[in-house]
């Protein structure tokens, strides 16, 4: 991460995929890295994680709302997204690649 940012930190938008995602700690780990470089990154998650407080908190961290049971659309909506904010880097995991147990 350090060699992308050294090279493109200050592009206004930007799209990242993360992989191998080995456990639910990548996460932390990525908000850690994220912080720790000051940069501000979005992220797609689970929209049942939005609500209430920890809602609240999810979209602080940069998080973007996604229903996985109607993931049609999810194209579209990241072009809106992308349009609609003037500086966007969004990083995405791939489903799947997060080994079980």
């Amino acid at each position: 991460m350090l060699s992308l940012c050294n090279r493109n930190c200050h592009d206004e938008k930007n799209s990242l995929a993360l992989a191998p995602r080995s456990s639910n700690w990548d996460f932390v780990i990525g908000a850690a890295t994220v912080f720790a470089l000051r940069l501000r990154v979005a992220f797609i998650g689970k929209h049942t994680l939005f609500t209430g407080l920890l809602g609240h908190f999810m979209r602080w961290l940069g998080g973007i709302p996604v229903d996985r049971a109607h993931p049609e659309g999810l194209a579209d909506a990241m072009v809106v997204e992308f349009a609609r904010r003037d500086q966007l880097w969004l990083a995405i995991a791939p489903e799947g690649t997060r080994k079980p147990g």
